[in-house]
């Protein structure tokens, strides 16, 4: 297993990098990692917004489209993608669950997976979920 440190802090990382920080698993949770995850997220929009990145967007709709197998449209309005660009970084609000808004459950098939506390994942949403 190969060990990753990072100083504390914002910090601007290559694309290896910021992959490496976005997929540690050793001292941290689940729900850390998604934390780590929306980092990166929010910085790769920030640099796709920036009018000196907009000539290589065709290069990376061609990486995105080989790389992610979804059923999800990005490009079309109202879309996840579009809005985002729409919205952008500095508006863009994001919730990363918590340890404590789950609990253990078993589903009927016997996978252990967690099942949401509304009580408490409402509260942390700020009454946002429906």
């Amino acid at each position: 297993m190969q060990t990753v440190s990072f100083a504390a802090g914002p910090a601007a990382h290559g694309c290896e990098r910021a992959l490496a920080y976005a997929r540690i698993r050793h001292g941290s949770s689940d729900f850390q990692r998604a934390e780590r995850q929306q980092h990166v997220y929010r910085g790769v929009l920030a640099r796709l917004l920036n009018p000196l990145a907009w000539p290589r967007l065709p290069l990376v709709a061609a990486a995105i489209g080989q790389s992610v197998d979804s059923d999800v449209s990005f490009c079309r309005p109202g879309a996840p993608g579009a809005t985002l660009f729409w919205v952008g970084p500095a508006d863009w609000i994001a919730r990363v669950i918590e340890g404590d808004m789950v609990e253990p459950y078993t589903t009927d098939r016997g996978a252990d997976v967690p099942a949401a506390r509304w009580d408490t994942s409402i509260r942390a949403a700020g009454g946002c979920l429906a």
